[in-house]
């Protein structure tokens, strides 16, 4: 390269020839532009220096090589000029940059001292442009994380970068924000110092955020209310505690990915399952802020079914995609029952009206075919002392011809006619008075009195008495068994009492103790016969009372009947359902509504169908009605 000295030729060591005419025209130029560029493509920076070596100088060689030396060092200055243009940008998008981000950055040194803040950063921490200098780093954080960052700097300083992700810094307040620290190494001069860009995240908002989703996230763990979250294949993404007890799982890990169908270990055609699954469906179809309200049974591991009012609704994301159904489901069981209790209560008062008033004119017709019964029973006494009469009188007539005389004439004949006739109507009359109405009637006496005994019980079961009594539980089961009549033995169905002499005497409601008991024997006896209807079977019935602790009782029916499917399950207590051809649909919500009255609890199990049920129904031995009776008892 040509630099910039003095040059004196030493005599006769160089010739000089004298140039000729150096042709000016822009052709000449380009040329010599274009064999500048090739020299500094091939590397050749000094040639008119290689030129100066030689001995013998030719002054047109030598000017030529310096025009291109010339040309070269014009383009070099305008890709200088270019490169220094593309920084500047470069350098006044960065600042710009760096004055606008959303994030607090900082330049500080090895020490943390602040050399530039960006107008985040400054409004941030009331940084002053005019006294940058003066602020250190650690100053705009708590005291006790110095250490930290004096860290973070020396591993910044080593691998050219480094993170802390959860620093309280100070705002202008003078209150503490959190926030997370990125720390990144500049590049430098040889020689000189590093110095760092930071760069700081406000996590108030998140943490904020996150605190809202964890007391929600608490919330919902704690409700008693069942909360699902669904995919679109309608299986179980986030759930809580109350749909993992009420479907008879330990945990939520047990139901997550699985559908209704899965959880409840049910076809997906079966009831309750089919009707939730179809529901979500048609919730995934509606626009964002619509939903589906529905009452639904929910089984539980125990068999219980509790009733639930549902919210169905879709959830979208933030693009709004359809992503998934939320189910909140409210327990209406309390409310339900209610309900039935109400609705059922006037029922019974209506069938207790309609049954009293009935039973009362029965039991007149039943009062005087009693005094027909007994008035036939006197008629036939009366008879019979009749036939005594004409037996005597023709005794007497015939001791009154013997002694007479009056012989063999027709005098005598006719007399003994008289007594032959009078002691055959005596036989008659005897006859007719024992066997065809003094027996018959007292027959009939005595089974009348079984049909007044048993009107008498339905009156008195029929009367809409919920006060507490004390009475035989064993007396209460077998008047509920001859009420049946003789269903019983119609049907060849063997009945097996078993009674725990400890629930003897309970104090309840006698009436509608009495109603539970037919009711269930009622339901038992049916099951038999739609289970004969389909086979042969000999029907039995296990009836046992037995002690629950101190003050509770248990009654199973137990019966080899029809039995049921876990669909039919899921409807039997609810008012007005019966699987019977002539079943009202009553029996078994009356018995349900009576043990939640009286603080108790029923269940219906069956294995299947065909594999019969058994009822238990649990009490307590004294009522709440009447607690100075329950004591005494």
């Amino acid at each position: 390269m040509l630099k910039n000295q003095s040059f004196t030729p030493t005599p006769g060591s160089i010739s000089i020839t004298k140039p000729a005419a150096d042709p000016l025209d822009s052709q000449s130029i380009r040329d010599r532009k274009a064999r500048a560029e090739a020299a500094l493509r091939r590397g050749e920076f000094d040639l008119a220096e290689n030129l100066l070596k030689q001995e013998n100088i030719e002054l047109d060689a030598l000017v030529e090589n310096l025009r291109i030396y010339q040309a070269e060092l014009e383009i070099q200055n305008a890709e200088l000029r270019e490169a220094q243009a593309i920084s500047e940008q470069a350098l006044a998008r960065f600042s710009l940059l760096f004055s606008h981000l959303p994030l607090a950055e900082l330049v500080i040194d090895r020490t943390g001292l602040i050399l530039d803040a960006n107008t985040k950063a400054a409004t941030l921490f009331a940084l002053r442009q005019t006294r940058m200098r003066q602020y250190f780093f650690r100053r705009l954080i708590e005291p006790m994380a110095e250490s930290e960052l004096a860290r973070a700097l020396v591993q910044a300083d080593e691998v050219g970068s480094s993170q802390i992700d959860r620093l309280n810094f100070i705002a202008a307040d003078g209150g503490y924000f959190p926030g997370e620290l990125h720390l990144a190494r500049l590049p430098n001069e040889a020689g000189e110092k590093h110095q760092f860009v930071c760069a700081i995240i406000d996590l108030s908002e998140r943490v904020q955020a996150d605190a809202r989703i964890a007391a929600l996230a608490a919330v919902v763990e704690h409700s008693n209310d069942i909360i699902v979250v669904k995919d679109l294949d309608l299986r179980v993404v986030a759930t809580n505690m109350a749909f993992v007890r009420a479907s008879g799982h330990n945990e939520v890990a047990d139901l997550l990915g699985k559908t209704d169908a899965e959880i409840f270990n049910m076809s997906p055609e079966q009831e309750p399952v089919r009707s939730y699954m179809v529901d979500e469906r048609q919730a995934q179809s509606l626009p964002p802020g619509e939903f589906i309200l529905r009452e639904e049974p929910v089984i539980q591991s125990d068999g219980k079914i509790v009733y639930v009012l549902t919210r169905k609704y879709p959830i979208h994301d933030a693009d709004g995609r359809l992503i998934g159904t939320g189910n909140i489901s409210v327990d209406i069981s309390t409310r339900k029952h209610a309900e039935e209790l109400e609705r059922f209560s006037a029922f019974q008062a209506g069938i207790a009206e309609m049954s009293t008033s009935v039973l009362h004119n029965v039991g007149n017709a039943i009062t005087t075919v009693i005094h027909d019964a007994a008035s036939i029973g006197q008629a036939s006494l009366d008879m019979l002392r009749v036939a005594d009469l004409l037996d005597t009188n023709a005794a007497r007539a015939a001791a009154e011809l013997a002694c007479s005389g009056v012989g063999a004439g027709p005098l005598a004949v006719l007399l003994e006619r008289q007594t032959v006739i009078q002691r055959e109507a005596a036989r008659a009359i005897r006859n007719l008075g024992e066997d065809a109405l003094r027996e018959p009637s007292r027959r009939l006496g005595v089974s009348v009195q079984h049909i007044a005994e048993i009107i008498r019980i339905q009156q008195s079961a029929a009367l809409p008495n919920r006060q507490d009594s004390r009475f035989s539980l064993s007396q209460a089961i077998q008047s509920a068994l001859e009420m049946q009549g003789d269903a019983f033995g119609k049907r060849g169905i063997k009945v097996k009492l078993s009674l725990d002499p400890a629930v003897e005497f309970v104090s309840l409601s006698h009436n509608l103790m009495l109603q539970a008991l037919v009711n269930g024997i009622r339901n038992s006896i049916e099951a038999i016969d739609e289970r004969g209807q389909i086979e042969s079977v000999q029907g039995s019935l296990r009836i046992s009372a037995e002690a629950l602790g101190d003050d509770r009782l248990r009654i199973t029916l137990e019966d080899n009947g029809i039995g049921f499917d876990a669909e039919a399950h899921a409807k039997l207590f609810r008012f007005g359902y019966t699987t019977k051809p002539r079943g009202s649909g009553f029996g078994l919500p009356s018995v349900a509504v009576f043990a939640q009255e009286a603080g108790g609890q029923v269940s219906l199990h069956s294995d299947g169908p065909g594999k019969g049920a058994i009822l238990l129904l649990e009490l307590p031995l004294h009522g709440k009605s009447n607690p100075a009776e329950a004591g005494a008892a």
